[in-house]
């Protein structure tokens, strides 16, 4: 279920004038801006329900294709998942697990976090291999950072990005 950042509520669908006031309106609009401040600048949604399409993504390189996600934004919070395909040569870290930065995507416009610092999260095949990701504040890559020693991506392998920050 969307919520707009603005929304109209009433209390049991009534208006109680009090003072030739409308009271709940007072309310209303109080908590509707309380919403809004909660909300990213320019957001007209203060929760988007999950959202599986129409958003852009740009790709690190044509080694990565996205396969699917289901994101949501909550007020500044968005969560949920990234899938995405690895086709390219394999990739093995480092002993100490350093795969460098790969750039695996850039999040859309809106739903880039907005910490000053990077934020780190999981990247799974299928619960089996483990590897981590980061995204950058700074322009929304998320890049693929280390992984566990002895684990590799391959060709055709799709991954899963967990996505748990705010903006």
């Amino acid at each position: 279920m969307t919520t707009d950042v603005k929304p109209t509520l009433y209390l049991d669908g009534t208006k109680l004038l009090v003072g030739g006031v409308a009271t709940e309106i007072v309310n209303d609009t109080n908590i509707a801006n309380w919403l809004g401040s909660l909300s990213p600048a320019g957001a007209t949604l203060y929760d988007t329900g999950w959202v599986t399409s129409d958003l852009t993504f740009t790709m690190g390189s044509a080694d990565w294709t996205l396969t699917q996600y289901a994101l949501t934004r909550v007020g500044r919070h968005i969560s949920g998942s990234i899938r995405v395909t690895y086709n390219g040569a394999t990739l093995t870290p480092s002993a100490n697990g350093n795969l460098g930065d790969v750039t695996v995507l850039t999040m859309p416009t809106g739903w880039q976090h907005g910490s000053p610092l990077p934020v780190q999260a999981t990247f799974t095949n299928s619960g089996v291999k483990t590897a981590f990701v980061r995204f950058n504040s700074a322009t929304g890559i998320c890049a693929l950072t280390h992984a566990i020693p002895g684990v590799t991506l391959s060709a055709g392998e799709a991954w899963d990005i967990a996505v748990d920050y705010y903006i």
